[in-house]
């Protein structure tokens, strides 16, 4: 499992090409199965 941005805090990336807004607070979960 993996939080990005987890105070929800608003910034422009410093490597972006145009002025746009980094996402807001961002969850992700994976699974991995092996048979």
């Amino acid at each position: 499992m993996n939080v990005d941005n987890l105070t929800n805090v608003y910034y422009v990336d410093a490597l972006a090409v145009g002025l746009v807004p980094a996402p807001g607070r961002t969850f992700r979960a994976g699974t991995t199965a092996k048979f």
